[in-house]
């Protein structure tokens, strides 16, 4: 059974350097600070966005978006 906010995305900030793929391809999920590095528009999600959210984590050539089940430990 999953819950309203079951999904966590974050960026690894010491490995994005700022290609900006996670956000040209999946908006809804991540935007770039001012300094063009990619931010989580929100950490937590419900597992209609898992598809979009794995596509980023898997596209990112710096693998520093990460995606787990809120209730795995980190």
């Amino acid at each position: 059974m999953t819950t309203e906010h079951d999904l966590v995305i974050t960026v690894d900030r010491d490995r994005c350097v700022g290609h900006g793929r996670c956000f040209d391809l999946h908006p809804q999920l991540f935007t770039s600070d001012d300094l063009g590095f990619s931010v989580v528009k929100s950490t937590l999600h419900d597992q209609s966005t898992r598809d979009a959210a794995l596509d980023a984590s898997l596209d990112c050539p710096e693998r520093a978006i990460s995606v787990r089940d809120r209730s795995t430990r980190s």
